[in-house]
């Protein structure tokens, strides 16, 4: 049985920072492609990852909040490559994910989603057991507009940008 976990990585939305880069590669929806985030090819932090979708948050999620700026919900599965020399959490992979706005910048997506980013969310410490155990995991990351900007894709990779170690997948 898969489970999907909703992600918590500190505070939502009041922390996210706008940044300009380009990611290596853009994929479509549901392609999978093998992202190294530590950036030495370590295959303790090497994770096989999808962006399955990317879907506008329901209206009464965004009343929750004082933004004006469109809410998504990605639904992103992630695998270690080699289980064998595990190390870290799921939250590893949640945290290296922006959202690239239509202008191009990309947002940080420093924050704890809503419950209703998955609608089944589950205990963080079953979610990395299940991740360690090389089990394909699947988490939801919240993400936001900015400044009118749209989501336009989900990037996946270093925390800089513009290092070109990074995959995006475009929305549409």
């Amino acid at each position: 049985m898969k489970r999907t976990y909703l992600l918590v990585v500190p505070a939502l939305l009041a922390a996210m920072l706008s940044l300009t880069g380009c990611g290596a590669g853009d994929l479509k929806l549901g392609e999978s492609a093998v992202i190294d985030l530590s950036g030495t090819k370590d295959p303790k932090y090497t994770y096989e990852v999808t962006v399955k979708s990317v879907v506008e948050a329901p209206a009464e999620v965004v009343a929750k909040y004082d933004t004006k700026d469109k809410l998504y919900f990605a639904t992103v599965d992630a695998k270690l490559t080699d289980p064998s020399k595990a190390s870290g959490t799921i939250s590893g992979v949640g945290s290296s994910v922006f959202a690239k706005l239509s202008d191009g910048n990309y947002l940080d997506t420093m924050g704890s989603g809503p419950d209703e980013c998955t609608g089944n969310v589950a205990d963080s410490n079953q979610a990395t057991a299940d991740f360690l155990a090389g089990k394909t995991v699947t988490i939801c990351v919240p993400l936001s507009g900015d400044d009118g900007k749209d989501v336009v894709g989900v990037y996946i990779g270093s925390r800089d940008v513009n290092s070109g170690k990074g995959t995006v997948w475009a929305k549409s």
